[in-house]
């Protein structure tokens, strides 16, 4: 999404929910799937957590990432195939919510032959479709 704010207080307008909550909202990225290099330092890492004040740990992250990150985990074909099977069923939906807000939603990145590669979505979440789905999933296509 090339504008989440912008999005989001649009949607909300519309819906009749106010804007404004959305103009101090973080939108930064959270609890993105990684490969872990080391599964030691990781469970360390998870046991001192709590005891880190938030903003200290989003300083550290990007550095913990670069010493311990072993980039994005390959997708199995299982969920290629599910993947497949998902952008084909909510492909009308996604056309819809594209042609309602043309200026949010990107559809080449539902088009894209790589996938975020963390589990699937549950159906009932994927029925989303890619509007919260980006939202959701933002950083995972490519």
């Amino acid at each position: 999404m090339r504008d989440p704010r912008s999005a989001m207080k649009s949607l909300a307008a519309q819906l009749g929910i106010d804007p404004g909550f959305y103009d101090g909202f973080d939108f930064a990225v959270r609890n993105e799937t990684v490969a872990i290099r080391s599964k030691g330092l990781h469970k360390l890492g998870l046991r001192l957590q709590s005891m880190i004040p938030l903003a200290v740990q989003d300083a550290l992250l990007p550095i913990y990432l670069k010493l311990n990150g072993a980039g994005r985990p390959k997708a199995s074909a299982e969920l290629k195939t599910q993947t497949a099977a998902l952008k084909a069923e909510f492909a009308e939906s996604n056309r819809e919510l594209a042609t309602r807000f043309p200026e949010f939603i990107d559809l080449d990145l539902w088009k894209l032959a790589n996938h975020c590669p963390s589990a699937p979505l549950p159906k009932e979440c994927a029925a989303l479709s890619l509007f919260s789905s980006s939202l959701v999933m933002r950083g995972c296509f490519g």
